[in-house]
């Protein structure tokens, strides 16, 4: 929706904690997708400064078994903690 109205605001807020919900109910294709899409331009979703969204990315990396992706976020997340 953000894409069609060209208001990004805080939309990757909220994308990082849909897909967060996706990955507790076990969706990890669907959060993986919605999250990499919030935090693709940081600045433009407003999640330039979120470490805890970016560790929900990186949790549902490890679930979908990318750990490589997993660490790289988690580093990410650690790095602006």
């Amino acid at each position: 929706m953000w894409k069609v109205t060209g208001r990004a605001g805080r939309w990757g807020i909220t994308a990082a904690q849909l897909g967060y919900a996706y990955t507790q109910l076990g969706r990890v294709p669907q959060d993986v997708t919605l999250m990499e899409e919030a935090f693709a331009d940081p600045e433009a979703t407003g999640t330039i400064h979120l470490p805890l969204p970016l560790s929900y990315l990186g949790e549902a990396h490890f679930l979908a078994g990318r750990r490589d992706d997993a660490a790289i976020v988690a580093r990410r997340a650690l790095d602006l903690a």
